[in-house]
């Protein structure tokens, strides 16, 4: 007699690194949240009152959407919980404006190595701004005076000249490490490129590269079947 056992992959509710203790949320536009989990697992994600349930697809993957929170309604830090098989709780998230600071190696320089470092770490005062700096083994950092040396000075000029403009929390991930040298274009959608005329010369360009690259494949693709035959 034959016997078969048949073992069944079960994953915990999980979220990318994004997602920790400490973060900013985006104000006054949705906001997704995802993360991944067992195929046709429940995942509830519960925040300032908002109570969300996806079901994880085939492959394991869930997202919600957050309707619209605003920073002068929540000024205190607030809690989210994120539950399926187990729960997650991401505690000390703010509300205030998000950015994303991408680019090579200067995005990536640290203020201790700027020409004028020591005037920017003599003035510095702690600020309601974190840092996420996406590739590294940390999670949001809070600026302080203690850390400042050593955060991207682009993100911190940046923030800091943000903050007094905003008067709340402000958030920068840093994607120098993880993702060098990207063009602009490729963290949008076509669709806000499509809306933005001054983005009109990118589309004529992407497209005509595209146009050259399959022209030329077929050339290429017709020439060794003429010489095959």
């Amino acid at each position: 007699m034959a016997l078969a056992s048949c073992r069944v992959a079960v994953a915990e509710v999980s979220l990318p690194k994004v997602f920790s203790d400490g973060m900013v949320l985006q104000q006054q536009v949705p906001v997704p949240v995802w993360g991944k989990a067992t195929r046709g697992e429940r995942v509830v994600v519960k925040i300032a009152g908002q109570s969300l349930e996806t079901t994880a697809d085939d492959r394991g993957r869930w997202r919600v959407m957050l309707a619209p929170l605003d920073a002068a309604s929540h000024r205190k830090p607030l809690t989210m919980t994120v539950a399926g098989t187990n729960t997650l709780t991401i505690d000390r998230i703010r509300i205030g404006e998000v950015w994303l600071l991408a680019g090579g190696e200067r995005v990536a320089k640290q203020v201790r190595m700027l020409s004028h470092a020591k005037s920017i770490l003599a003035e510095a005062a702690d600020a309601p701004v974190v840092i996420f700096t996406a590739g590294s083994a940390g999670g949001w950092q809070p600026l302080q005076a203690g850390n400042l040396a050593t955060t991207p000075a682009e993100a911190y000029l940046f923030a800091r000249d943000l903050q007094q403009k905003v008067a709340g929390p402000v958030g920068v991930i840093v994607a120098a490490q993880a993702f060098p040298e990207t063009p602009l274009e490729s963290w949008l959608s076509r669709t806000v490129i499509e809306a933005t005329p001054a983005a009109k010369p990118i589309l004529e360009f992407y497209a005509s590269a595209a146009k050259k690259g399959a022209d030329a494949s077929y050339e290429e693709q017709l020439a060794a079947w003429r010489e095959a035959n």
